[in-house]
């Protein structure tokens, strides 16, 4: 009797594209939830071929902006030693204006498809009104997620992209930021092209 041994792989998105995360990195947040956050953006990136002629992966939070153009780049982040942040208040418009600086710099992909997810748990102090308008009128597809109940929903719908069904996401809790929703915002963002 034959034995077969059957190996599940993650399903691989080939394209060209700049996915760029956004975290608040903020005190509210803590250690262990930016840490999930890193988790996420990991499983995330797992479903899409990083590579420098395809998709290509950014973080950015507090201080710290990172790039991965390879999947071995990719697999040598841990989480555990990001440096935390630990910054006093959110200020999501700044954070989305390096990610604005990023996607327009020599540092990302020419003619490559631009997506921004933005993971908080608090409201921004800052004005986010600016790097909205920039991310709707360049054709940026933005996923703008809050987690709890200290999040500004009009903030994020202000920042996802439309509809807002689709793109503005509120979880409960950071649990919800597991594999599974991983897969299904990456599924999103092939499906999108």
């Amino acid at each position: 009797m034959q034995t077969f041994i059957y190996f599940f792989l993650p399903d691989f998105c080939s394209a060209k594209i700049n996915v760029g995360f956004a975290f608040d990195g903020s005190s509210q947040t803590g250690k262990e939830n930016f840490e999930t956050t890193i988790n996420f953006a990991a499983n995330v990136s797992k479903h899409f071929t990083i590579d420098t002629n395809e998709t290509w992966i950014f973080l950015k939070y507090p201080n710290q902006k990172r790039v991965f153009k390879t999947k071995s780049d990719l697999y040598a982040l841990a989480p555990e030693f990001e440096p935390f942040p630990n910054a006093t208040d959110v200020h999501l418009g700044a954070t989305l204006d390096a990610i604005r600086k990023q996607f327009s710099g020599e540092s990302s992909q020419r003619e490559a498809v631009n997506v921004v997810i933005l993971i908080t748990s608090h409201k921004s102090v800052d004005d986010i009104a600016i790097p909205a308008a920039w991310l709707k009128t360049s054709n940026v597809t933005s996923f703008a997620l809050g987690i709890g109940s200290h999040y500004s929903g009009g903030q994020l719908k202000e920042i996802a992209s439309d509809p807002d069904s689709e793109f503005f996401i509120g979880l409960s809790a950071w649990s919800g930021l597991n594999e599974y929703f991983a897969k299904t915002i990456a599924k999103k963002i092939c499906q999108g092209w």
